[in-house]
């Protein structure tokens, strides 16, 4: 029924195609970013076209990642925040960023249903038609059993899609591949081999046979000398599948054996375990809890998940080779589980510990149960009007047409795999290219990174294959930001149409001011946040900085707890009934948040809401029951409810319930509808 229904929406798109060919935005590719540009510019009166190559919607949200790269929370508005509340009402709560791939599916096809939204699935990008500084069209084809083609005329184009194939056939500027150290002055650039995340431990033998180079790599190492440190190449980091299982016996499907297995691609990882055969599965993945009874595996050290070196003709290949290139991933994943759980190499404990596992039933049932998405981590990024570097996301330049903000680390996996010499001259095998570092604070994102160069094209928008150095990148690729900056891609093509003019002369103030305005674009009232150096704190509290606050900062306080009072005043300018919520920093076991909490924090606080001398509403939070969900050390906690009215003023006391440290972060009200 659901293929079918499929089948129907590309029909009725089609019929629309044939009868008008005119659009006002053509969105290509259907990655959470094209979701959100397309609902945002529909939204804004737009005849829109989602055309898409996958059938089914949401990219590698809805294909296999179901824990989120978040950053801090505070950069995560508009769209992308409705896409986490509408996958929170599903499970019980405000917001999740741990969700089922299919209901992140079910999400994203329920903010699709917008009049003036049409949609084209199963079409691939052939050419398109340029006049001057426009591209006037697109031709698309039908992938098998069709092979029609159809030409589709738009005002704007929004390029939405993970490798930028949009991009590229425009003629616009782009890069694949690692700029050196010179380009930015970016000293985590170019080639980077060391003691960096996701390495192999020393002394690990590179060939068939140890210590005889004359038998050759095993499979997957790169032969020649790696290159002088900080030197540019056309590699990208690597890609992955990340995957769902479950040990629920009613819902686990057991692994089996690959047709295209070949133990030796994971001799490199039997020669792990010969020097660690105490380690469990948890040093060979990251696993992380989801809901009903499933796990997410991700990559962890130097021989996981990542197929290191499988991805590099994949940016610029054609959709055939892209298929190999995707097949040979998922021959390697499974042989990947296959092997921990059945070579004789692989210690007792963990094969059985890896039998308990399986795939999941109720996920990916038109795709063998596999994670359907490659996650594509980086390809293609345009050389736009701006380009944003690692200086950006480190808060060393200032730029006035801010869009968006930006806070994950710099992440980059690791590119490839090299023989390096120890210290005794020994040759050993290293992950070369992979980066960590972390971001203090939100950063500002510039509109500039998302159009072209004004001489190059005039009604081009690109959200997610942007214009950014490969440092800059490893931040700005995870799929909050990518909502984001699609909204602002949809918003953008609409103003330049409204205004008649080329998508480089939007104001971005014109696009701030509409997402804080009508963050949802429904009319929904904005999120009121009062963080913390809002708040009128007596001696006592000072101002920390820390990974774990909402922004960033928080108050914090210790001693006396009758000293330990603070205030907040609510804003006299609103009416109707609100939720009061609080940001609580907590550590989470579930699914392995690292933070930097004070191990003697307490959790205990008292609310207040005054309206002059009389309480309308009191709350207490010890921690207790609060359970913060996903990548980050903390969550909003309902204070409770409150109506508010214009010229009335309330104020929200905060009185600390503990001599250990206390902290008090953000608070946020939420007009109910």
């Amino acid at each position: 029924m659901k293929h079918a229904a499929i089948l129907l929406l590309g029909l009725l798109a089609l019929t629309s195609c044939r009868n008008q060919k005119d659009y006002d935005v053509c969105v290509y590719g259907s990655t959470p970013a094209g979701v959100t540009a397309a609902r945002a510019a529909a939204l804004k009166g737009m005849r829109v076209l989602l055309v898409s190559p996958e059938s089914h919607v949401g990219g590698i949200v809805s294909g296999g990642l179901g824990y989120t790269d978040i950053g801090n929370k505070q950069a995560i508005e508009g769209l992308s925040k409705e896409f986490y509340r509408r996958i929170g009402k599903h499970y019980g709560r405000l917001e999740q960023y741990t969700y089922e791939p299919h209901v992140a599916e079910q999400v994203f096809e329920e903010m699709l249903r917008v009049r003036g939204l049409g949609q084209l699935r199963g079409y691939e990008l052939l050419d398109l038609e340029r006049d001057g500084k426009q591209i006037r069209s697109i031709r698309i084809a039908a992938l098998a059993p069709r092979a029609d083609t159809l030409t589709i005329q738009a005002e704007r184009f929004i390029d939405c899609s993970y490798c930028g194939d949009l991009l590229a056939r425009s003629g616009v500027s782009y890069i694949v591949g690692r700029e050196g150290i010179d380009a930015y002055d970016e000293p985590f650039a170019g080639i980077q081999v060391g003691p960096r995340m996701m390495q192999f431990p020393d002394g690990i033998d590179p060939y068939v046979i140890k210590g005889d180079a004359s038998s050759g790599l095993l499979p997957g190492i790169e032969a020649g000398d790696p290159g002088p440190f900080g030197v540019a190449d056309d590699k990208t980091q690597a890609y992955c599948y990340r995957c769902f299982l479950t040990q629920d016996e009613a819902n686990r499907i057991p692994f089996s054996r690959p047709a295209h297995y070949d133990s030796t691609y994971y001799t490199l990882a039997a020669r792990i375990l010969e020097r660690f055969p105490d380690w469990s599965l948890k040093n060979l993945f990251i696993m992380r809890g989801m809901p009903c009874g499933k796990t997410e595996f991700n990559n962890r050290g130097g021989f996981s998940t990542d197929a290191v070196g499988l991805n590099t003709d994949y940016p610029e290949a054609d959709r055939a080779r892209r298929e190999q290139i995707e097949q040979a991933h998922r021959d390697y994943t499974e042989g990947l589980f296959w092997f921990y759980s059945s070579d004789p190499r692989v210690p007792q404990s963990i094969r059985e510990e890896m039998s308990t596992w399986g795939w999941c039933k109720d996920e990916f049932g038109d795709c063998g149960n596999f994670p359907r998405q490659l996650y594509i981590r980086e390809a293609r990024r345009m050389v736009g009007a701006y380009v944003q570097t690692m200086h950006d996301a480190l808060l060393r330049t200032q730029r006035s047409d801010i869009i968006a903000y930006g806070s994950y680390g710099l992440d980059s996996h690791s590119v490839r795999r090299v023989v390096v010499r120890d210290e005794e001259g020994h040759p050993i095998v290293k992950n070369e290219g992979s980066l960590n570092v972390h971001v203090e604070r939100p950063y500002p994102i510039s509109y500039g990174c998302l159009v072209p160069k004004a001489q190059e094209c005039e009604n081009l928008l690109v959200p997610v294959c942007l214009s950014s150095s490969h440092i800059a990148y490893s931040s700005l690729r995870v799929e909050p930001c990518f909502m984001v900056l699609g909204q602002v891609a949809g918003l953008a093509a609409a103003f330049s149409l409204d205004a008649g003019i080329p998508v480089q002369e939007v104001p971005a103030a014109q696009i701030r001011a509409a997402i804080e305005a009508n963050p949802f674009l429904d009319g929904t009232a904005p999120d009121i946040i009062l963080d913390d150096p809002e708040a009128i704190s007596h001696s006592g509290w000072t101002q920390v900085y820390t990974r774990t606050s909402y922004g960033p900062s928080c108050l914090q306080h210790e001693g006396d707890p009758a000293a330990g009072e603070l205030c907040f005043a609510l804003p006299d300018t609103l009416s109707g009934h609100y939720e009061l919520w609080s940001y609580e920093q907590k550590f989470s076991d579930r699914n392995g948040v690292s933070s930097a909490l004070p191990q003697n924090l307490s959790q205990r606080k008292r609310f207040c809401v005054l309206d002059g001398d009389r309480s309308v509403l009191e709350a207490d939070f010890d921690g207790e029951g609060f359970e913060v969900l996903g990548q980050t050390a903390g969550d909003w906690w309902r204070v409770g409810s409150l109506r508010l009215q214009k010229g009335r003023s309330l104020r929200v006391r905060v009185q600390a319930g503990s001599e250990d440290p206390v902290r008090c972060d953000a608070l946020m009200l939420i007009k109910k509808r």
